[in-house]
């Protein structure tokens, strides 16, 4: 992940940098990479500019239109595995964060 964030010429391929395989996608042209457990094939629908200057940022909003999820990471209750998924997250700058300190808050019932 941290491989392809490298500001590259448009020309120099992501999947290469990182080491992955792409696979042809179902709904979406661009390719997934076959090593990922879970992936999504989603539709761009907006980009919203946010601010100015250095600070500036875009959201995208998007549809999920496809789930792809590899076997034995789908638990019987539907939901994808997270435990062991051992996901990681982006922050700010070098900043990363993990998913291995958890703890359950079911809903209040009404």
């Amino acid at each position: 992940m941290n491989k392809t964030a490298a500001a590259v010429a448009p020309e120099i391929s992501e999947f290469d940098l990182g080491g992955f395989t792409p696979i042809k996608s179902t709904f979406v042209k661009p390719p997934r990479a076959a090593e990922s457990p879970v992936q999504m094939e989603c539709k761009l629908l907006q980009i919203v500019p946010i601010g100015r200057g250095p600070s500036a940022a875009n959201i995208c909003i998007g549809e999920v239109l496809c789930f792809h999820i590899a076997e034995g990471y789908l638990l019987d209750s539907g939901f994808v595995d997270s435990v062991k998924l051992d996901l990681v997250g982006r922050l700010d700058g070098a900043g990363y964060v993990t998913t291995r300190d958890r703890f359950d808050m079911p809903a209040p019932k009404r």
